[in-house]
């Protein structure tokens, strides 16, 4: 295969007993000893600018437009975690692609991980606006809306339709300028490109408990589990919620560890690992909001930080609209950080920049906040 003897030496035993995915994804990192290593960065901009739940609004986004446009000037690479759209809009074009559009013309390179309000939960009632399904109302306000047309009413279809939108080209970034390493076709928001020193792999790890909270009224229109309680031949034919989790979780957990093993051998001493889900329960004490759909990321990345001390991990992500940063179970080495994203008002991202002269903790984090610019005019007086 063309692998180096070091990889050998340390690796082989272990590919007698782990699965194949953690096999493919060390040989795609380490055989190929990293494409994206000698990749440009564009210039212009700082370090990394991460966003997500956001814009929340409807069409044509101007707060987020602006946003959007002044980040894309702030930063070198710009990642958006999930939540293109509320949990209350539909699960249309307009608006679980629209808001990513706006970053890709910017020119900016730009990298993205499903969220749960534009694919696992569009089975929701509040979602699709299907109040008549299994007896429900009609109508839900006055005038009357409800129920309302969607696009997608499945989670597989509608992250089906984020890649084709965005990922048919998975060697390089959304606006196909930056190269990067993706870890497969079968799970292409797993990608990983070096930023300022700083390793950047986001994952797919959506909110709503990843997709395995088995709701009321679930089973009419996109499966939880036995595809048997599916009404009509397209809903048998989908992927339920839980063969998606299982997909996503196991390329999480081989991707994790590859990137841990990427900085280790390029003497990286940041880590960024970007996604949407707010997995914690007790900061900073640790511990998990639902075991069964984050126990497997905590235990990995307690593993991952305990086994590389020298490097600096970053885990960050949206969900719960408020800023936070804290070290998971006070471990030195992991910093967990949840962007804002769209509050009353305004907008946000969190900026991280590597600072050379800190080997232990060589990247600042801060965030920030824009507004359109008719709306700061509001407090000029």
């Amino acid at each position: 295969t063309g692998c180096s003897p070091r990889w050998r030496q340390a690796y082989a035993p272990r590919c007698q007993t782990t699965c194949s995915l953690w096999v493919r994804t060390m040989l795609a990192i380490s055989c190929v000893f990293l494409s994206f290593s000698s990749a440009p960065v564009p210039d212009g901009g700082a370090g990394v600018c991460v966003t997500g739940c956001s814009p929340y609004t409807e069409p044509p986004f101007p707060t987020w437009s602006h946003m959007v446009s002044e980040m894309s000037k702030e930063c070198k690479l710009m990642v958006h975690v999930g939540d293109t759209k509320s949990g209350s809009g539909v699960c249309d074009d307009d608006l679980m692609a629209g808001p990513l559009r706006i970053m890709v013309a910017t020119g900016t390179p730009t990298l993205y991980t499903l969220g749960d309000n534009e694919a696992t939960d569009c089975h929701r009632m509040k979602t699709r606006g299907d109040y008549t399904a299994d007896g429900g109302s009609t109508c839900k306000d006055d005038p009357c809306t409800y129920p309302r047309e969607s696009q997608f009413y499945q989670a597989e279809a509608a992250r089906t339709y984020m890649i084709e939108q965005f990922m048919t080209d998975t060697t390089t970034d959304l606006t196909g300028k930056l190269p990067v390493t993706t870890q497969s076709e079968e799970c292409p928001f797993n990608t990983m490109v070096v930023v300022d020193k700083m390793l950047v792999a986001p994952i797919e790890m959506p909110g709503s408990n990843f997709g395995l909270s088995n709701e009321a009224n679930m089973e009419f229109v996109d499966p939880y589990d036995s595809k048997e309680k599916c009404a009509t031949d397209a809903c048998k034919a989908t992927m339920s919620h839980l063969d998606m989790f299982h997909r996503a979780n196991n390329c999480n957990m081989a991707w994790i560890e590859g990137a841990a093993f990427t900085a280790a051998n390029f003497g990286l001493k940041a880590v960024i690992i970007p996604f949407h889900a707010r997995w914690w329960t007790d900061p900073p004490n640790g511990g998990v909001m639902h075991e069964a759909a984050y126990g497997d990321f905590y235990s990995k990345m307690k593993n991952v930080t305990k086994a590389n001390p020298d490097i600096m991990f970053y885990t960050v992500h949206a969900d719960s609209h408020y800023w936070i940063t804290f070290s998971p179970d006070a471990i030195e080495n992991w910093v967990n950080v949840m962007v804002e994203g769209s509050t009353r008002g305004l907008t946000s991202f969190g900026q991280f920049k590597f600072e050379e002269g800190n080997d232990f903790d060589p990247v600042s984090i801060k965030e920030v906040h824009r507004k359109t610019p008719e709306e700061m005019d509001m407090y000029s007086d």
